[in-house]
């Protein structure tokens, strides 16, 4: 979807894939991969539930000063708000339930 767009930055916003039994780390870490490619600026949401969405993201073209991983999707809106140009498009993917926040 993001590759469909030619202007302006692409924004993703993910707290990535659950509930996928055994193959969960793997195929996040192939969307993480994907989504280097096409991305300017990535939100991991849930800092430990996303580290196979960064280590995807690793090989990738997008500079990992442009990854965020944060606690919250008020935490990604705030830092995207500041980043955001006009022009510029954000994918929200999968926004889970409450009961999946991660606890300290």
């Amino acid at each position: 979807v993001l590759n469909e767009f030619k202007t302006g930055r692409r924004f993703v916003v993910t707290p990535g894939m659950v509930e996928l039994g055994e193959i969960e780390y793997e195929e996040n870490k192939k969307f993480g991969t994907l989504m280097g490619e096409v991305a300017d600026f990535v939100f991991l949401v849930g800092k430990k539930r996303t580290l196979p969405i960064f280590e995807g993201l690793k090989n990738t073209k997008i500079s990992l000063d442009n990854v965020y991983p944060v606690d919250s999707l008020a935490e990604a809106t705030q830092i995207f708000g500041e980043l955001l140009k006009p022009g510029d498009v954000i994918l929200f993917e999968n926004d889970l339930p409450d009961n999946y926040n991660e606890e300290d």
